[in-house]
């Protein structure tokens, strides 16, 4: 085998070549004619073709262009946006400025209202807001104001408005005493006196209440139906006309009854189901809705009128003795207007008495003297005399004149 020496020898000259084909990697080739020109730049290739040339400076121009326009569009959307801040700034300014306006004036009107009866509300967790009436009295408000003159619900925007009211100041002329403000336009000549407008609540304190009113907690006269103090401006408004109308109504047939409806398909029927003694109005059975004026629901079945749907309803349903028809609108209307009962008839007495006054028809009217005043039952009947002839030995002869008999009207059933 070889020697070592030899063995030394021939792995100093492998070393030797492996770092001499290193050294021949790391060194390029020489360039040729051809790889020349390949190394040139762009632009001395496009000195070589001018059509080319053309082309590329004519791409330069619309880039520039296009780079040109964008900018100036730019510019002009930063010019907008500066004029929109300025703008805006001064909108901010004015709205800080009204607001501090509106603050200085909202707070000289509380101060005023809370010198005029308004009473300002607390509000609780659940969102509800109650007033301090005094004596240990809270009344639920919808809103953050009350004014306890007017009995009205007011706000922050509402508040100013209505102490400003023409109402308002009269009713505060009256309470507080104090006149009209100097300038205002309740201090002109035509307004009242002084004098006048503080005896103006006396003198309605002094009258007795009637039935729809109420003597308040402060002092004051109070319309029941419509919650408001009683004053010469709030009794000529035509909604308290009417409310009062409609509460005298209802009040008196809670009493007496009410008054069965013509038509035999209206009654008056309470308007909450589960409150029998709530108010009744009247309704319609056929059609199942309340009745809101004089000519939607009425009419009979040869001459229908009413509206399209009622005048359906009355050919359709409108039955008599048909099973649907006594269940849903007789039997309803029997147990809201109960029939009354029949008119009692009576024999004359036999004991005659002084003739009395014949009416035009030739029926003479008497009245019963077992009563205190004009208060007994009224009798329709014929003359006393006649009556006595007719009677042989206490026993009554059988009636074959409806002149003799004799109706009794005063025991009648409400």
């Amino acid at each position: 085998g070889p020697t070592a020496p030899a063995l030394s020898a021939l792995s100093a000259l492998y070393a030797m070549g492996k770092k001499a084909g290193k050294k021949a990697a790391a060194e390029p080739p020489a360039p040729t004619p051809a790889k020349e020109k390949e190394a040139k730049s762009w632009q001395e290739l496009l000195e070589l073709d001018p059509a080319k040339k053309a082309a590329e400076e004519a791409k330069k121009a619309e880039r520039q262009k296009k780079a040109e326009e964008a900018a100036r569009q730019q510019q002009q959307v930063n010019e907008r946006r500066e004029q929109w801040e300025r703008e805006h700034k001064k909108v901010v300014r004015k709205q800080v400025q009204d607001e501090n306006k509106w603050n200085k004036e909202f707070e000289k009107a509380r101060a005023r209202a809370l010198k005029e009866g308004v009473i300002e509300a607390q509000e609780y967790e659940d969102g509800s807001w109650w007033a301090d009436l005094g004596n240990a009295i809270y009344k639920e408000c919808k809103d953050q104001y009350f004014c306890t003159l007017c009995d009205k619900h007011l706000n922050a925007g509402t508040l100013a408005a209505h102490i400003e009211s023409q109402v308002h100041r009269k009713r505060v002329d009256w309470t507080v005493g104090g006149g009209p403000a100097a300038g205002t336009p309740s201090a002109t000549p035509s307004a009242p006196s002084k004098a006048a407008a503080t005896a103006a609540p006396a003198a309605f304190a002094a009258r007795a209440p009637e039935e729809w009113q109420e003597l308040g907690r402060d002092g004051l006269l109070r319309c029941i139906p419509c919650q408001k103090v009683v004053d010469e401006c709030h009794v000529a408004t035509e909604d308290h006309k009417k409310r009062v109308e409609n509460w005298l109504f209802q009040k008196l047939g809670g009493e007496q009854g009410y008054p069965t409806p013509k038509e035999p398909y209206v009654a008056y029927i309470p308007s909450d189901t589960n409150d029998p003694s709530s108010e009744r109005w009247p309704r319609c059975l056929l059609c199942n809705k309340w009745v809101q004026d004089q000519t939607s629901h009425t009419g009979t079945l040869t001459q229908p009128a009413g509206s399209n749907e009622h005048q359906k309803n009355l050919r359709n349903y409108f039955r008599p003795g048909d099973p649907w028809y006594e269940k849903n609108v007789a039997e309803v209307r029997r147990k809201w207007h109960p029939q009354r009962a029949p008119a009692k008839l009576q024999a004359p007495p036999s004991r005659p008495h002084a003739r009395e006054p014949l009416t035009p028809g030739g029926a003479s009217v008497s009245r019963s003297k077992s009563g205190a005043g004009d208060h007994g039952p009224v009798h329709m009947g014929v003359d006393s005399a006649d009556a006595a002839a007719d009677s042989t030995n206490g026993a009554l002869r059988g009636p074959t004149n409806p002149r003799h008999l004799r109706l009794t009207l005063g025991d009648r059933e409400a």
